[in-house]
């Protein structure tokens, strides 16, 4: 354990979650970060605007490292059209805001958050879902991102 908190310049073993959809908060990944461990954001359902906000909130209540996780899509599984059509009849309306992203849709935003990452010198990124690219990995590692 001792290397891990070294690596992470962490007092106690302690890694907050990084939840997504609300549960975590600039608060308390900063409250987590000044405590000795390490505070974290969960950018998964958050926009890429509202995320650099984040950020740099909990930048300012804490001078000690954090960590953003960051969703790495997945390629969407090919859907028959007649499948769609059947489930359309069944189930409700869904609203335009619930309605599920295209790749490309999910990929701009994969590649915006990285950016913001990159742009707000984020010290720590980890990962859900799938490992990035190569190219990602070398934009974080040569900025100086411990992945």
């Amino acid at each position: 354990m001792g290397d891990i908190k070294k690596l992470l310049q962490i007092e106690h073993g302690i890694i907050q979650a990084p939840m997504a959809g609300g549960a975590v908060t600039p608060q308390l990944a900063a409250a987590v970060s000044n405590y000795g461990g390490l505070g974290s954001l969960a950018s998964g359902y958050v926009q890429p605007d509202d995320l650099r906000q984040q950020i740099r909130q909990v930048k300012q209540l804490t001078s000690r490292l954090f960590q953003v996780n960051v969703f790495v899509p997945e390629p969407i599984p090919d859907v028959k059209k007649e499948d769609v059509a059947f489930w359309e009849k069944r189930l409700p309306v869904w609203p335009e805001a619930h309605r599920m992203p295209s790749e490309e849709e999910l990929w701009d935003d994969f590649e915006r958050k990285i950016n913001i990452l990159l742009e707000e010198d984020v010290p720590i990124v980890s990962f859900t879902f799938a490992c990035p690219n190569e190219q990602t990995i070398h934009h974080l590692k040569q900025k100086g991102i411990f992945l």
